[in-house]
């Protein structure tokens, strides 16, 4: 991914391809799912120890549209990923529980804001608060300064959570163990 000769958008595809490639194939995918629900103010217990240890599910979204209304599987992870390129606002969606994990992976601060996209494919799909408590939009880049850049280029210094539905957070890959040596 970092060999300057390849093009931006192939290396951008090869992250993005490692990053899901990672979370559904390694162990370490509850590690990283914890973060991410800890970091949202969402309390890790029993239960939900319980329920990030189960099998996943991967459904490929046939097209570009969200998933539609309620969910399909009630208990465990489930991996939304799109079978087409450019799908809208986000590259792969986690489901766990009534918590929904829009990922966004980007090599650059040039990329761009995804949140009111991710806003009007929520609303298209009729997803409700009754199936999904909180989304949380996670920007994942392969490296701090792309990070720090880019949530500063957005003006999201720090997430807002008194009543958002939706909130932002901001990653790079070596914050989680699992991702680490991504090149």
């Amino acid at each position: 991914c970092n060999d300057p000769r390849t093009p931006a958008t192939v290396r951008g595809c090869l992250f993005e391809e490692i990053v899901i490639g990672r979370l559904v194939t390694n162990d370490g995918y509850p590690d990283v799912l914890k973060r991410i629900l800890v970091d949202a103010k969402i309390t890790i217990d029993e239960d939900w120890e319980a329920e990030l240890g189960r099998p996943i599910q991967v459904i490929r979204l046939p097209n570009n549209k969200y998933p539609e209304g309620a969910f399909t599987k009630k208990n465990g992870v489930t991996f939304f990923i799109p079978r087409m390129m450019n799908f809208p606002a986000v590259d792969f969606i986690i489901h766990v529980r009534k918590i929904v994990i829009a990922v966004q992976c980007y090599i650059s601060e040039s990329h761009e804001e995804k949140l009111t996209v991710l806003r009007a494919n929520v609303k298209t799909a009729g997803w409700k608060k009754a199936q999904v408590e909180r989304i949380i939009l996670v920007y994942l880049s392969p490296d701090e300064g792309t990070t720090r850049k880019f949530k500063e280029k957005i003006g999201r210094r720090k997430p807002s959570y008194k009543g958002n539905w939706i909130i932002t957070r901001f990653y790079s890959t070596s914050e989680f163990d699992s991702l680490l040596d991504i090149p």
